[in-house]
């Protein structure tokens, strides 16, 4: 059965990926595929169902494409349920959630209403729908390769008739070398596992995960140099988050490497006035760090990049200063609960902050 293949999301809070796994059981049903997508929904230990998506290629099964919650019987009137929006499964997603309010936070000290997000990578649109439902005046694009996934998240995860969400089925990265991020942007979003490395090639050729590293155009002047100027500027969030899920060491810091140089010579040509700048990745650390990572269960990080007085609110000793920050976005301590909590204790799934570039310790100038 491919669904004893499929690795869970790495959810915080639900212990570890091996732990999650013995959720999946006779719990777990199919209720659509098509075009080698697929939807399922499982019975979870708290009562809840889970409803997710999944991606088969060449005779193997991905990890599953986001996945949102629901309460047995609590259906609209379309017979749909009523997804829950107030919290987050995915780990990644509770930590790019902290990373977008920290954006918001930017913005509302420079003006009223907040710019949009730039999300690319749709899947379920579990984060997406999330921040929508929270900021209430906030507006969020979404850049999908694969229609079958937008059809999908419209027709099973309840995003149809959302008017603040634009949906592009687009090739991500093309989308922003044209130009057509939103600018100011408050947050660019990278939901997409480029940085899939070593393990993938390994036993993830029949995954069509790609390569080994970034692509070229993730680390092209052509890319970044359109990206920083939705985010940075008076009235941009300035924050971009990517996830780096079963990343290597040294294509990650060659992202990061490449990000930042752009970043120094966009602000050299346009004197935005955003230097210093850094990169950080958030990433496991404790019980959650697993001895052996695989290809079906690969490390989760996600890396972070933008001014360093932005991003020192993540590590440590920026505790305090996390706590102020957040205030203007209370809605995220619900949203990323699980996520705040473990990154507070020191110990968790992507608890442990490290500089990459550019930290305190740092000058990348």
């Amino acid at each position: 059965d491919e669904l004893l293949a499929l690795p869970p999301l790495f959810e915080v809070g639900e212990g570890s990926p091996d732990a999650a796994a013995g959720m999946r059981a006779s719990t777990t049903r199919t209720i659509h595929r098509e075009g080698g997508w697929s939807v399922h929904e499982m019975q979870k230990r708290n009562g809840l169902m889970a409803r997710y998506m999944s991606h088969t290629k060449g005779g193997a099964t991905g990890l599953d494409q986001t996945r949102v919650e629901f309460l047995p019987g609590d259906l609209r009137a379309d017979g749909e349920p009523n997804f829950i929006r107030d919290r987050l499964c995915a780990g990644s997603h509770q930590s790019m959630a902290v990373v977008v309010a920290l954006a918001l936070s930017r913005c509302r000290a420079t003006s009223g209403s907040p710019p949009p997000v730039c999300v690319l990578g749709g899947g379920g649109l579990a984060l997406p729908m999330a921040l929508l439902a929270a900021e209430h005046s906030l507006e969020v694009s979404v850049v999908e390769l694969e229609g079958v996934a937008i059809d999908f998240a419209l027709r099973f995860f309840g995003c149809a008739g959302e008017q603040r969400l634009t949906l592009v089925e687009d090739d991500a990265l093309a989308f922003v070398c044209r130009g057509e991020a939103r600018c100011p942007s408050a947050a660019l979003i990278i939901d997409i596992d480029f940085l899939r490395g070593r393990l993938c090639s390994v036993v993830g050729v029949g995954l069509g995960l790609g390569g080994c590293g970034p692509p070229d155009l993730l680390l092209s002047a052509e890319f970044w140099s359109p990206a920083w100027k939705s985010v940075l500027g008076r009235q941009g969030g300035g924050l971009v988050a990517l996830n780096a899920i079963g990343a290597e060491e040294g294509p990650l810091l060659a992202l990061a490497a490449a990000a930042l140089a752009h970043a120094r010579a966009l602000n050299e040509e346009a004197a935005l006035g955003e230097w210093p700048m850094a990169a950080g990745v958030l990433e496991p650390c404790g019980s959650a760090d697993r001895g052996t990572w695989t290809g079906f269960v690969p490390r989760p990080s996600v890396l972070v990049l933008g001014p360093r007085t932005l991003l020192e609110v993540l590590a440590p000793e920026g505790a305090s200063a996390l706590e102020h920050a957040l205030k203007a976005s209370p809605w995220v301590r619900a949203v990323s609960a699980e996520f705040l909590r473990e990154l507070s204790q020191g110990s968790g799934s992507l608890a442990s902050w490290r500089w990459l570039a550019g930290g305190a310790t740092e000058d990348v100038r």
